[in-house]
């Protein structure tokens, strides 16, 4: 509750942290799904959290197996879309709250491995 009461006030009181938090997060969103499109995973472009839910390609038969390949192939960890809920099957969840620096080298690895390219991926 009193993280509930704390935005309330802070989008009240029309604070410029709350633009700034706003556009470091749309910077981050954006710098992850165009580096991750050019590694060759396509991501859909959310646009009010601070999540990607990505579809995982069909020749996995679940997501964890996505996620353990995914691992093994590049060194990047993805949130298995079950651990939310039955819903998130054949998804994974990718979070943009990491620094830049951590994204644009999950993209260089995943680009560099050529894991899409290998795995055959449509979304």
């Amino acid at each position: 509750m009193p993280v509930q009461e704390a935005g309330i006030a802070a989008l009240e009181s029309g604070s410029s942290l709350v633009k700034e938090t706003q556009q470091r997060y749309e910077h981050k969103r954006d710098l992850m799904v165009d580096s991750f499109r050019l590694a060759g995973w396509e991501l859909p472009c959310p646009k009010a959290t601070m999540f990607i839910w990505a579809r995982i390609p069909e020749k996995y038969k679940n997501c964890y197996e996505f996620c353990h390949e995914l691992l093994k192939a590049t060194g990047v960890m993805v949130t298995p879309g079950t651990a939310f809920g039955p819903m998130g099957e054949r998804y994974v969840r990718l979070s943009f709250v990491l620094e830049e620096e951590d994204i644009l080298e999950a993209a260089s690895r995943i680009r560099e491995s050529q894991f899409f390219l290998k795995s055959d991926y449509s979304d």
